[in-house]
């Protein structure tokens, strides 16, 4: 699930599995079809171990990853803190 909160958009898709290209596919679908235009992007992950650049490589070609990589800020959520 992507979301954007102060514009209140919502992008899900539920697929049968987990896997780091399913997760760089879903990037290519949010960059190439939500936000084609952007100059930039940033991304707020969770730390789940498929949502890293380096899922990118076992996907997309290198230019391809080039590209996305060169336009984005990611970044994961802190870890909860308690106390």
């Amino acid at each position: 699930m992507f979301f954007e909160p102060l514009q209140g958009k919502r992008v899900v898709e539920v697929t049968d599995q987990r896997t780091a290209i399913d997760w760089a596919h879903q990037i290519r679908n949010l960059v190439d079809a939500h936000y084609p235009k952007a100059k930039r992007i940033t991304l707020v992950m969770d730390n789940l171990n498929t949502h890293t650049g380096a899922s990118l490589y076992k996907a997309l070609s290198q230019k391809r990853r080039e590209e996305f990589l060169k336009n984005w800020k990611y970044t994961t959520h802190p870890s909860m803190v308690v106390g």
